[in-house]
């Protein structure tokens, strides 16, 4: 009786979390439909609280992600939906939204990984072919805006290092033409004097010439002085 007893416990509780799971999806479900993507989230994830491996709570609360551009989130939800079931179409569904994902963070290359996982399973599916072919075509053009990208950016740095080449001859010329003039000036001034000497030597010769003048007046007058006695 006892043993009896536990069995039926437990049975009863498995189908009570079973029962609390198909009520939170159907929630989800009518949240979704009303766009209402955010409850929906939230009823899907009290699912699979009652039940981890629920195929459709995890696969829907992707989608409910996915709704609300939280790309990342719906990436490692799909991803861990995919490894919950072993039904082909049904994994075929998870990486095509998986794929999906994937192209709105414009990450090609894992889109284009995910899409084929998904042929692998429906091979037959027109709209995940559709969205193959489109990956591939986005990816060869972002890899041809990126060599692109590559080519500008060399021929940025090889005019900025031409341009500090040229930079560098100008101030190589400048200060060639500056040693120049110092050579010429130099010359003309073979003392290099500096401004205080070249002071002093400009008052020198002001008293020298004034010295001169002096000299000069007084013998005038010394001059005129004979003159006069000579007249006498």
């Amino acid at each position: 009786m006892r043993n009896l007893f536990i069995s039926l416990f437990l049975m009863l509780s498995i189908q009570a979390f079973a029962q609390l799971e198909r009520k939170f999806i159907r929630s989800g479900n009518e949240a979704f439909l009303k766009n209402e993507f955010g409850n929906a989230e939230v009823e899907y994830q009290k699912a699979i609280e009652k039940n981890e491996s629920s195929l459709i709570a995890n696969y829907n609360r992707g989608n409910a992600l996915y709704k609300q551009n939280k790309y990342d989130d719906a990436i490692k939800q799909f991803d861990v939906t995919s490894k919950l079931s072993d039904n082909s179409k049904a994994d075929a569904s998870v990486f095509h939204n998986l794929g999906n994902s994937y192209m709105q963070k414009q990450d090609y290359e894992n889109a284009i990984k995910a899409y084929k996982e998904s042929l692998k399973r429906n091979p037959d599916d027109k709209q995940t072919k559709y969205n193959l072919a489109y990956a591939n075509q986005k990816l060869k053009q972002s890899q041809q805006n990126q060599q692109q990208d590559n080519k500008d950016q060399n021929q940025d740095q090889k005019d900025k290092q031409d341009q500090k080449e040229d930079q560098k001859e100008d101030q190589n010329k400048q200060q060639q033409n500056k040693e120049n003039q110092d050579q010429n000036d130099k010359k003309q001034n073979p003392q290099n004097l500096s401004k205080e000497q070249a002071n002093q030597l400009l008052k020198a010769i002001e008293n020298d010439e004034k010295k001169l003048q002096e000299k000069l007046m007084k013998q005038k007058n010394q001059s005129r002085k004979i003159k006069t006695e000579k007249d006498w």
